[in-house]
């Protein structure tokens, strides 16, 4: 398991937890260190701030530390890692706008869903499918990004879909929002099953 932690003196850092064993997970220099995404061969993707306050995405493998950071963006943050090593993530422009990315064999790929204004990928299967959500017109939407084509959906009668993780059989998980309460779902073969924890309010 790879997360991040918070001290009471605020300052934030990465862990790797592997049986009942925590390491902690700085990258040199930073300020605050947080792992988002570990794949099955233990390589660990997230996101690091200099003393200067920028935000810059990294990989950890092994113990080598590498920078992922989206050519002329001002913030780059990885979401999701495979067990190829494919990254993606979202980066921020000087202009504020915010784009979807795919790093794969050292290479950059922009995902950005037709029309949207905002893109963002959040996760990444063995074959490379790649799920997240898109706005248009101030609402969100989810979609499937596969063989470079995108698919858009969203739960019936909501009003709010985001899509967190994709498995290998293709099947999507997420969350949507319905009259004002959000709730999870998982759809597979184009279909959705609503998810709610007994007793939660979200």
């Amino acid at each position: 398991i790879a997360g991040f932690y918070t001290l009471p003196n605020k300052s934030t850092h990465g862990f790797l937890l592997g049986g009942d064993r925590y390491t902690t997970i700085n990258y040199p220099g930073a300020t605050s260190t947080l792992a988002d995404a570990i794949n099955a061969k233990g390589d660990i993707a997230g996101q690091y701030t200099t003393p200067d306050n920028v935000t810059h995405g990294f990989l950890l493998s092994g113990d080598t530390f590498s920078t992922i950071d989206y050519p002329g963006a001002k913030l780059s943050s990885p979401g999701a890692i495979n067990a190829r090593g494919d990254i993606v993530g979202g980066y921020t422009l000087p202009d504020n706008t915010r784009h979807g990315f795919l790093w794969s064999n050292g290479s950059f790929t922009t995902i950005d869903y037709p029309g949207a204004t905002t893109t963002v990928p959040s996760g990444i299967n063995a074959r490379g499918d790649v799920v997240g959500g898109y706005q248009i017109a101030g609402v969100a939407h989810g979609f499937l990004w596969s063989g470079g084509k995108f698919s858009s959906y969203d739960f019936p009668g909501s009003t709010s879909t985001q899509a967190y993780g994709i498995s290998a059989r293709g099947e999507i998980a997420g969350r949507y929002v319905a009259a004002g309460v959000t709730h999870g779902f998982v759809m597979s073969a184009g279909q959705f099953s609503s998810i709610d924890f007994p007793g939660a309010s979200y």
